[in-house]
Parts: C-alpha cells; sequence; structure tokens
C-alpha cells in the first residue's frame, strides 16, 4: 500500500471518529434543551381548580309535565272546609303525572325543599312543582276513596325540621324501611290538607309522588369515630369477592366520612393530627392486616400513586352528600398490596401527576377477587386530606440542576465547534499533505 493510501485510509478513519463526536454532542444538546424544557414546565405548573361537574345535556325541567292552570285554579284550601276535600280530576291528575317522576330527575333538579313556614300563606304559587322531602313515618294506611279505583298508599310524615306533611302515592313501597322507618318523599305538592289520624284532626302540606323510597337520618357533624359503631364491622375474609361499590352503602363508612369532613374544616386540627398519624409501612400493613381491629377508626398517614380515581352519584347517606369519591394507590414499598380511599362529595385524588400522601382513618379489610383471578384484601382508608409527595432535595436544587445542566450544554456547544475546528484543520493538513506529495512525486520523475 503506497503512503498516498495509506493517507486517505487515515483520513477517512479521523473523518468518520469526527463524524460520530459530532453526532454525540448534537444528541448530549437536545437531550440537555429536552430536560430544561421539562424542569421548566414541571416547575411552572400551578395548582388548578377542579373543574364543574359538567351539568346534563338534557333540560329535566323540560321532562316534567306541565300542569293546565286552570285546572290547578280549581284546587281550594283556604278554609277547613276546603282542606278536607279532593278536587276529583286536579287530584286524578296530578296521582297520574307522579307516577313518572323519577328520584334521579329530582336529584338533578338540585333536591328542591319545600319551605313549610312561608309558603303555607301562599300555597297557589307551588301547587304542581316538585320538591324532596325526608322524614319518619307516623301513620301509613292504604285507603281506597274510589270505588273500583286502586288502593292509594297514604302516610304521615314528620320532617328532619320537625315539620308535618301528608304523601301520597298510587303504590306501596317495594321494601320495608327498618327500624328507622325513615324514608326519602319526592313528590308534587297539591294543598294544605286536612285529615283526621287517631281522633286528631292535622293540617299539613299534601304532596303527591310515585312512592316512597328508604333513607337514613342525618347525622350531626361529629369529631371522633364512635368505636361502638365501628366495632361492630366485621372485615372480610380473603378469598370471597366482593364489589367495593357496596362500600358506598355501608353506615360505618359514612360515619367516618363524616368525621373526616370535619377534620378537613379544621386545619389546624388535622395538622396536629397528622403529626401523630400512623405511618403505613410495610410492618405496619403486615400487623395491620393480622390485627385489623386494633387499627380500626386510627389515623394513618399513607402514600403512593393514584393509579384509578372516580367520583360518582351516591344515594342515600347520612352526610346528605350528592357524591362519593374513591381511589385506588400502588405503593412498591408495599408489595403488591393495594391501598383503597373513600371521602364524601368530590375529592381530587388524582390532582397530582406524582405520588400523593394522604391522612384518613382506617375502616376495614375488604377482600376481593382481582383480575387475574387471585384473592386479596385492601385495606380501605377514609381520608380528608391529600397533597403531592415532596421530593427529597433542598429548596435551592432546581437553580443547582439548571446551573449544572447549563455548563452542560456550553461545554456541549464548545465541543460542537472545537470538532468542526478540528475537521477543518485536518482537512486542510490533508489537503497540504497531499500537495507536497504530488510535488515531491513530480520532482522524483523529472529527475528520472
Amino acid at each position: 500500500m503506497s503512503n498516498r493510501d495509506k493517507l486517505k485510509k487515515k483520513a477517512a478513519i479521523d473523518a468518520a471518529k469526527s463524524k460520530k463526536r459530532l453526532i454525540f454532542s448534537i444528541v448530549g444538546l437536545m437531550v440537555c434543551i429536552a430536560v430544561l424544557i421539562q424542569l421548566n414546565s414541571s416547575t411552572s405548573v400551578s395548582d388548578t381548580d377542579v373543574p364543574e361537574q359538567d351539568k346534563p345535556l338534557i333540560d329535566i325541567e323540560a321532562l316534567l309535565p306541565i300542569f293546565d292552570v286552570d285546572l290547578l285554579a280549581t284546587i281550594k284550601d283556604s278554609t277547613d272546609a276546603e282542606r278536607v276535600m279532593l278536587e276529583p280530576e286536579a287530584f286524578a291528575t296530578t296521582l297520574y303525572n307522579s307516577g313518572a317522576l323519577l328520584s334521579s330527575w329530582v336529584f338533578l333538579l338540585g333536591e328542591p325543599e319545600y319551605d313549610f313556614v312561608n309558603s303555607a300563606n301562599d300555597p297557589s304559587a307551588h301547587r304542581g312543582k316538585v320538591f324532596r322531602a325526608r322524614g319518619e313515618i307516623l301513620d301509613a294506611r292504604n285507603i281506597i276513596r274510589v270505588i273500583g279505583e286502586p288502593a292509594e298508599y297514604w302516610t304521615l310524615l314528620k320532617t328532619e325540621d320537625g315539620d308535618s306533611m301528608f304523601f301520597v302515592a298510587a303504590q306501596a313501597p317495594d321494601i320495608l324501611f327498618g327500624a328507622d322507618n325513615f324514608v326519602l318523599a319526592d313528590g308534587y305538592f297539591y294543598k294544605n290538607y286536612r285529615q283526621r289520624i287517631n281522633g286528631e284532626w292535622i293540617t299539613a302540606p299534601l304532596f303527591v309522588g310515585n312512592k316512597l323510597e328508604p333513607s337514613v337520618p342525618a347525622e350531626l357533624p361529629l369529631t371522633q369515630p364512635d368505636m361502638r359503631m365501628l366495632n361492630k364491622l366485621k372485615d372480610q375474609p380473603i378469598g370471597t369477592d366482593n364489589n367495593t361499590l357496596e362500600l358506598n352503602k355501608l353506615k360505618e363508612m359514612w360515619h367516618l366520612a363524616n368525621v373526616a369532613r370535619e377534620m378537613k374544616r379544621d386545619p389546624e386540627r388535622a395538622a396536629k393530627a397528622n403529626e401523630e398519624a400512623i405511618l403505613l409501612d410495610f410492618a405496619t400493613l403486615t400487623d395491620l392486616v393480622k390485627n385489623p381491629e386494633l387499627y380500626r377508626g386510627q389515623i394513618f398517614e399513607i402514600g403512593g400513586e393514584v393509579v384509578e380515581a372516580h367520583a360518582v352519584r351516591t344515594g342515600e347517606n347520612s352526610l346528605r352528600s350528592r357524591e362519593i369519591s374513591s381511589g385506588w394507590l400502588r405503593n412498591s414499598f408495599l408489595g403488591d398490596t393495594l391501598l383503597h380511599v373513600k371521602a364524601a362529595d368530590d375529592f381530587a385524588f388524582d390532582a397530582f401527576q406524582g405520588n400523593a400522601i394522604m391522612h384518613g382513618y382506617f375502616l376495614m379489610l375488604w377482600a376481593y377477587v382481582d383480575r387475574q383471578g387471585a384473592a386479596r384484601r385492601v385495606p380501605v382508608f377514609v381520608v380528608y386530606d391529600s397533597r403531592e409527595q415532596e421530593t427529597l432535595m433542598p429548596d435551592d436544587a432546581n437553580p443547582l440542576i439548571f446551573a449544572f445542566l447549563g455548563s452542560i450544554m456550553v461545554l456541549g456547544l464548545i465541543l460542537f465547534f472545537a470538532v468542526r475546528r478540528e475537521n477543518r484543520q485536518r482537512n486542510e493538513a490533508m489537503r497540504a499533505l497531499a500537495a507536497r506529495q504530488r510535488r515531491r512525486e513530480q520532482r522524483n520523475a523529472d529527475k528520472g
């Protein structure tokens, strides 16, 4: 191989090395720029309000029947004599229309409440309008008022505020209401009605609805769990498959949600409680699974990645909450055991992109079968606060990171231009060397 060929080969190898260095420099610069952009975007993210829940696309008011104004005008209740009467056509129409009334419609209407104090003086303004009430049944009976017509289910209720009301439906309830005898009554206001019950004349607003539904009395705000109630809970045995939606009906869960809600409303008390909270690490989790009754109602600090979260419309509950929120947490330090969290109302469990730290009350162990068919038990906590997990770095770490990445970018730029300069100088040197080689060959040829 001639010297010229050796020079060409060496030049090709050096050019390839320079090209690799140049590519690595460009890639390094791009990586640094991408990291800087990501850091800038993540540090500039601020807390945002949870968007309001979308309203139904369908106008609920449009689904309700329109009562004939002239027909409603035939309803009279100015005197005791008028109050004992039920106008045949107007009452039959109201009873018929109530047959299509759904509790979900009344819920979406915002659960309108009847003003028992002020509406008595002007009942005509409220006829044919929907209202919701809850209360205890004081008297109930099936009455056949018209021969040949179906029996009507008449009740006298005492509302949560202590007011009396009559409620009539075309059908009796599907299920019994239990020992509390407490019901949900959705219906159209008809008139101020007067009826004799157990020898006593009672005058009260009359509502006409589809049927009574079971409800629960409201629970007063509580700051401490009632262990007499919680200790009646039975943790579910592993191997059974239970839908976690059933937790939404559990009175003990709503009891702890009451306590948690009051804790959330008192940040100073919550901060003190958080300092004394039990940290759920693997050792504590192991003992909790073995002895759940020892930890029931205790405040825990739990953490992990929120892998799923949602809020759904809830049924009747002691907090009068319209929604119940649920979430699932995964924490690698706890093995393959997930954590299930609950909270009354719309609680943004997934408000943070990274891991979250939460505080709440331990409720129970819930058993289920996962998607792979494995039997599992999950601890259930009723939560009152949540925050993003802080990274373990000093407060001035971000400026240091920016400074480091900035210096890397500067070095990368220097390397980039140094490689270009080296390539240019090498090419010039190779051209000069080749020229000298040609002149030397030419002189040798002339001598020969």
